[in-house]
């Protein structure tokens, strides 16, 4: 751990790293106000398309870790950016306001007869929807924005958008724009001012790892989500962190 000491900037995912949907997780706000206090940088990266940017950083700052909009990327946001490099201006959608809210913001509308889709966490997907995609199959590109299982609540684990791609992909081959993407690695580069070698990520998915270690950076996985140490035993290559631990509480009393 003295290794990750010296580092400067340290870049959080959030859903099951730092907090359930409605609530931190023990420890979050005590490590993020450790690091501040000691002259470190907090960035936040998420898959989770619910909500857009600005409403993650009311979010934090409600429950005790203050943020801006700039100090935050989710998935919903590089969709948008790569559909406006792409020069893709109409889309389809399978989401909620995070993802329509990002998309506006680059002037790429939502019509039901665009022959692009993209599809984010949708909470009230059905078989509308689902029969839409298959009528729109072979027209154009579908793009996921996570391949994750579950998003985690006070009240227990709810399903996030793995089902929902799975359903999709009866019908349409599909492209993740989520981590660990080339796409998410991509617009994170332009999106945040780091030094890979003085930067570490920190989640709870085997997603965040590679995405981590691709972009060069230090690892650390926190055992509050899918990664347990079952996985921690066996990782190898992009998969295996350069450290592992069961809570950030854990992590507070070993960097700070």
């Amino acid at each position: 751990m003295d290794e990750i000491t010296g580092k400067k900037t340290f870049f959080f995912d959030i859903e099951r790293t730092l907090m359930k949907w409605d609530e931190t997780l023990i420890g979050a706000e005590e490590l993020v106000s450790k690091l501040r206090d000691n002259g470190k940088t907090v960035k936040f990266h998420t898959d989770n398309s619910l909500i857009s940017r600005k409403a993650y950083s009311k979010r934090l700052t409600s429950n005790g870790i203050p943020a801006e909009e700039k100090d935050i990327l989710n998935s919903a946001y590089v969709a948008a950016e790569h559909l406006y490099r792409q020069e893709i201006n109409k889309v389809f959608t399978v989401g909620e306001t995070g993802l329509i809210e990002e998309l506006d913001r680059r002037d790429i509308s939502i019509s039901r007869d665009a022959k692009n889709t993209v599809i984010g966490l949708d909470r009230k997907f059905n078989y509308d929807k689902l029969s839409r995609v298959m009528e729109k199959s072979g027209e154009g590109r579908v793009f996921t924005l996570s391949n994750q299982k579950f998003f985690e609540k006070s009240s227990g684990l709810k399903p996030h958008q793995k089902p929902i791609n799975q359903a999709v992909r009866e019908f349409s081959d599909t492209k993740n724009l989520g981590k660990p993407s080339d796409e998410f690695r991509d617009v994170f580069r332009n999106y945040f001012s780091y030094y890979p070698g003085s930067s570490v990520v920190i989640g709870d998915r085997k997603e965040d790892i590679i995405f981590g270690n691709k972009l060069g950076m230090t690892t650390v996985a926190v055992m509050s989500g899918e990664i347990d140490e079952e996985y921690l035993k066996n990782a190898e290559g992009d998969e295996e962190p350069d450290f592992g631990l069961s809570s950030l509480h854990r992590l507070s009393k070993k960097i700070i």
